[in-house]
């Protein structure tokens, strides 16, 4: 039995499925898989301000693991709840005090002069930076916008219309290409 022909029509919905398939598999490895693999709600993060310049600059992407308290020490870079921010704040720690069994890290900002008001406790820690990627974060946050989004739509949209044509002009090639050959077959 012959195989039937892929028409354009078929192949472009068995890419967009295909597409949305990578989408949905991809949103839920970013909001599901990673959470679970580092330990921690959000463990992507992105530097609002200027304050850890010049380790991390504004728009800088952050991964964030699971930390344990017991094993945070001086110097380390932590993302944490503070009452002055309503998005967490990356800061080094720069001192570290067991009151009572208590822990307090006291932290502070690499661009700021002075450290900053009171002290984080284990329950304000989010967890601890592991790595970083420069400037993936504006890019992200620029997803987020209506431009942004406006923008990868039409990208997505400009990619699957050019592939389609593509696709059509190939498919018509063909079917010309064997009309024309069964053609010159009934003249001889």
């Amino acid at each position: 039995m012959e195989e039937a022909e892929e028409t354009p029509n078929k192949w472009l919905v068995k890419e967009i499925g295909w597409f949305l398939i990578a989408l949905a598999v991809l949103f839920v490895f970013i909001k599901v898989g990673l959470p679970l693999i580092l330990g921690v709600e959000s463990p992507l993060t992105v530097v609002t301000s200027s304050s850890m310049e010049p380790t991390y600059n504004k728009g800088d992407l952050l991964i964030v693991v699971k930390a344990d308290p017991q094993k945070l020490k001086v110097g380390d870079v932590i993302v944490f709840n503070a009452p002055w921010s309503s998005k967490p704040v990356v800061h080094r720690i720069v001192r570290i005090e067991n009151r009572g069994g208590v822990l307090r890290f006291y932290t502070k900002g690499d661009n700021n002069i002075v450290p900053d008001p009171g002290y984080r406790t284990p329950n304000d820690l989010y967890g601890v930076v592991i790595f970083h990627v420069p400037f993936v974060g504006q890019i992200l946050d620029f997803t987020k916008t209506l431009v942004g989004r406006a923008i990868i739509i039409s990208l997505i949209a400009f990619a699957f219309i050019y592939d389609y044509i593509k696709k059509r002009l190939e498919w018509e090639s063909k079917k010309y290409t064997v009309k024309s050959e069964q053609r010159q077959d009934d003249l001889t």
